[in-house]
């Protein structure tokens, strides 16, 4: 009878760690070394908006993050990013953009930093990559990079330099395709 109860014990445990495991499996993606986990996936958002973040993170106050959205109606990377540079435009007059070419490729990226209004309570600096690729039968896949400074200031062009140097390769290469949890 004390096997039996073990044995019920053991089983009971087995579960357990499975569903906790389960429970923490989020699906993640990696652009480079940096590994994101989905921190959101609203079902009626435009373009199927998956926003991915550091675990260590939350959505209120981040450092990291990666966004993908498909915009199946769309399928022009060029007049999309033209139609996001004009909106980095008009989010203030600090707000600025380059365009980048790749070489080899031919790809066009944005490369922008964005301010939030004066009137938010909480200031920074939003620094992002995005790019634009039309894949046939899924739409326009956007992907984004961004790294938040929320002491902004001479400093944070250092940090954004630097930001921009080690992640801009990363960037291009990755595939943007969801892993298996944790």
């Amino acid at each position: 009878m004390a096997r039996s109860n073990m044995k019920g014990g053991l089983l009971a445990w087995v579960l357990f760690a499975g569903a906790a495991y389960g429970a923490d499996a989020v699906p993640s993606i990696r652009i480079g070394a940096l590994k994101l986990a989905l921190v959101s996936a609203p079902a009626d958002s435009p373009g199927q908006l998956r926003e991915y973040l550091p675990r260590s993170e939350d959505a209120d106050h981040w450092t990291r993050r990666a966004t993908v959205q498909v915009f199946k109606d769309q399928s022009d990377p060029i007049a999309y990013l033209k139609q996001a540079a004009a909106d980095v435009g008009k989010t203030g007059r600090f707000a600025h953009y380059q365009v980048l070419t790749d070489p080899s490729t031919k790809e066009v990226m944005l490369d922008f930093m964005t301010f939030p209004p004066n009137t938010d309570k909480v200031q920074y600096a939003e620094w992002s990559l995005l790019r634009a690729r039309y894949v046939a039968g899924r739409g326009l896949v956007v992907c984004r990079y961004s790294m938040r400074c929320y002491e902004v200031g001479a400093p944070t062009a250092v940090k954004v330099k630097a930001e921009r140097i080690r992640m801009l390769a990363p960037f291009k290469a990755a595939s943007f395709e969801e892993e298996a949890g944790p």
